[in-house]
């Protein structure tokens, strides 16, 4: 049997510390799949809009970090964290809301401004403290299109990974977000 070359053991042994040291640190980057979260925008009357439009016009607090910026996409319940959804998200299967997103949990609360047919509405979505690994999805309801500044607290069930937040639950709030 032929023995290996003093300079490929070398090279193997090289390689396999490399993996022994980037191993670890691309295995934590994937460590938890994610917070999202989903607004539904309404129109004035109550009726559901497709946050797709053009004429609806919206953007966050200029948040510097990776996965913090609004976009549109559908719900899709077969798409959340869990099988077992509320049946409110259900209905809501294919609607095009406005979708943010965290690596792991959203550090902090969440602004987003909202423009309807020159109607603005401020809104800020304040976040539940959960430990650094716990994602969860949030879809939150809107209520009839109305300008000004608004509130919601998403509590979290801490055993629940999707949760739904009906219009009811949106306050008037004190401060311009």
């Amino acid at each position: 049997m032929k023995m290996a070359s003093k300079p490929s053991i070398l090279v193997l042994a090289v390689l396999a510390c490399l993996f022994v040291i980037v191993a670890p640190q691309i295995a934590d980057a994937q460590i938890c799949p994610g917070s999202n979260l989903f607004y539904v925008v309404r129109d004035n009357k109550g009726a559901i809009i497709d946050a797709g439009r053009s004429e609806l016009k919206y953007e966050g607090d200029g948040s510097t970090e990776t996965y913090m910026h609004w976009k549109t996409e559908a719900v899709n319940a077969d798409r959340m964290r869990s099988k077992i959804v509320p049946g409110e998200i259900t209905k809501l299967d294919g609607k095009v809301s406005l979708k943010n997103q965290a690596m792991c949990i959203f550090k902090n609360d969440v602004k987003l401004r909202v423009t309807l047919a020159g109607t603005t509405m401020n809104l800020v979505f304040h976040m539940p403290g959960l430990s650094e690994y716990d994602s969860k999805d949030f879809v939150v309801d809107s209520m009839p299109f109305k300008a000004g500044d608004y509130e919601i607290t998403l509590n979290v069930p801490p055993e629940t990974w999707v949760n739904y937040y009906p219009a009811s639950a949106w306050k008037k709030a004190g401060n311009k977000p």
